[in-house]
């Protein structure tokens, strides 16, 4: 199979990336990989070497990494473009030198998520897929490649047909790519998608709502928050080299799932070759989110989540996201 089109889903975690990544799932001719976070540990990696090569590799940088991705491009390195031209065989044969340590920290991160949090008893997904992967994965073919770049497509293409069991059935043309931090990842995104088409697809929410809905999980504070979703809620980095790009507002979304979808892939020029079926919101594909999502759209979580924030908390972030606010109509920004 020759390689597919690509496109990418990202925005700040909590705005409903997984509920837009399923309602894709349920498109003829698309593969959807869930938060397999690929390239988001790439970066990691990357970066994390980068530390290391500067001798303040310490404990609490790698726990800063994740804050920091926003401000990387690594297309601006010189290591990093000539990790991605060189090809498996010799990255992991290079044990002394900087490919070697980016692809040793690579698989470190991916066996962490594989077999730890792909695995963590969680009453919202079914993350037993771990084992699966592996399974499905063809390493000749990813040993064959000449280059990272195509290393790195070709194991979407093959995390795609593997975690939707899609092995025996007929060929897919898109493979989708879901990862909140994708916002942060474009440099990575564009070097691995060089030379082929490449789309994103960024979805937005209220801050508020996101604040309601990032707090049931993690809560450090509306100022903190405020300074999380700039880092994540925008593209970090210009997406010139992509071949098209689109953004879907989540209230939209899921008032008038099948008109967005619609609009959303005309723009990506996407429509070509995906359709969107009638009443396809009401039989979507949550895949590892089964119990999270759900199979049709509950409108009612929005309001939910925007209950959990008091009138004070709803002023300040409307304030401190003012550009934000105003650019997606959110909020009394005055």
């Amino acid at each position: 199979m020759s390689d597919p089109e690509f496109l990418f889903i990202g925005g700040c975690p909590r705005s409903g990336t997984s509920l837009l990544s399923s309602l894709m799932g349920g498109l003829n001719g698309i593969r959807v990989v869930q938060d397999l976070t690929l390239l988001h540990q790439l970066k990691k990696a990357a970066i994390c070497t980068m530390y290391a090569l500067n001798g303040v590799l310490e404990e609490n940088a790698i726990n800063e990494i994740y804050g920091r991705l926003p401000e990387f491009d690594l297309r601006q390195t010189e290591f990093f473009p000539a990790f991605m031209s060189s090809s498996l065989d010799e990255c992991l044969n290079s044990f002394g030198d900087v490919n070697g340590q980016i692809i040793r920290n690579c698989i470190r991160y991916l066996d962490s998520f594989l077999f730890y949090s792909y695995n963590i008893p969680d009453p919202r997904k079914d993350r037993r897929q771990g084992s699966l992967y592996l399974r499905g994965l063809n390493f000749e073919e990813l040993l064959d490649a000449d280059d990272m770049a195509t290393v790195f497509r070709t194991l979407l293409r093959q995390s795609a047909k593997c975690l939707n069991n899609s092995f025996g059935q007929p060929d897919f043309s898109v493979v989708c790519e879901k990862t909140p931090e994708n916002v942060a990842n474009i440099d990575v995104i564009s070097m691995v998608a060089q030379g082929t088409d490449y789309r994103f697809l960024h979805l937005v929410r209220d801050p508020v709502s996101v604040y309601g809905a990032r707090r049931q999980r993690v809560d450090s504070g509306v100022e903190a928050f405020v300074q999380f979703f700039l880092r994540f809620s925008e593209p970090s980095q210009s997406l010139h080299d992509a071949t098209a790009f689109s953004c879907i507002r989540y209230e939209d979304l899921i008032q008038e799932p099948q008109i967005e979808i619609e609009r959303a892939l005309k723009e990506l020029d996407l429509s070509r070759i995906l359709s969107v079926p009638e009443g396809f919101q009401d039989q979507i594909n949550p895949g590892k989110y089964v119990n999270y999502v759900g199979s049709s759209i509950d409108k009612s979580r929005d309001a939910a989540n925007r209950q959990l924030v008091t009138s004070e908390e709803r002023g300040f972030i409307y304030r401190s996201l003012e550009a934000f606010s105003e650019k997606y109509g959110y909020g009394h920004y005055s």
